[in-house]
């Protein structure tokens, strides 16, 4: 089934290589190769009994969409935690307003290559948790007629 996937997706991103330090420090995001990329998501909710599985490929620059990502939630009045960095996983966390009072996003990117990663996703929305992975990788170059901008 392929279905429009949003959020962690958006906001993840890769690096050329995976610097190994062994204490979190503050990181900026890395950057992605801009190309297709397909992206295989699963979520479990506390409401489904099954894991639902979505998947997708389009033509991406990764890196800009996440740059968009993290300023719409921020002018949304969302704060967001320095990203730490242990060996190759990124780490962050939002806490936004919405209306059962707190949403926290929790995010671990695990960087495999500048061309794929992994997300796991963990959301606190007031009594609801809802958890996802998100696989991501370029599987090659985008039509000249579809060129991300």
């Amino acid at each position: 089934m392929q279905r429009s996937l949003s959020g962690s997706v958006l906001f993840v991103s890769a690096l050329l290589t995976a610097p190994l330090w062994s204490a979190p420090v503050t990181a900026d995001l890395p950057a992605f190769q801009p190309g297709m990329w397909e992206y295989q998501r699963t979520v479990m909710t506390a409401a489904e009994s099954r894991p639902q599985h979505s998947s997708i490929k389009k033509c991406s620059d990764p890196s800009q969409e996440i740059k968009q990502k993290l300023a719409q939630r921020q002018h949304k009045g969302c704060q967001f935690s320095p990203v730490t960095v242990r060996g190759n996983q990124y780490l962050s966390t939002w806490r936004c307003p919405a209306s059962s009072g707190k949403l926290v996003d929790r995010n671990v990117v695990t960087v495999i290559s500048y061309t794929s990663y992994q997300d796991d996703n963990e959301v606190h929305s007031g009594e609801h948790v809802s958890r996802s992975t998100v696989t991501a990788r370029r599987v090659g170059e985008c039509p000249a007629t579809d060129r991300p901008h």
